[in-house]
């Protein structure tokens, strides 16, 4: 069986990939300078989630739609 990937698909995944590297390093940066969720909003995640949810909807409804 071979395994035919979309461009929405195949950037999906890229974006998954770097979306982990990203929150990795905001982790490593937020431990290193003592900071905490306190009260701050991490702005960056209200433009990565939805974009991140919208992609994947997106390659599930290709996925299925195929099948």
């Amino acid at each position: 069986m071979k395994l035919k990937f979309t461009t929405a698909q195949i950037c999906t995944i890229i974006l998954v990939f770097f979306y982990i590297v990203w929150e990795y390093n905001i982790q490593v940066y937020l431990i290193d300078e003592n900071l905490d969720y306190g009260v701050e909003v991490r702005y960056d995640l209200i433009f990565i989630i939805p974009l991140l949810l919208v992609m994947i909807g997106v390659s599930l409804w290709q996925y299925f739609k195929k099948k």
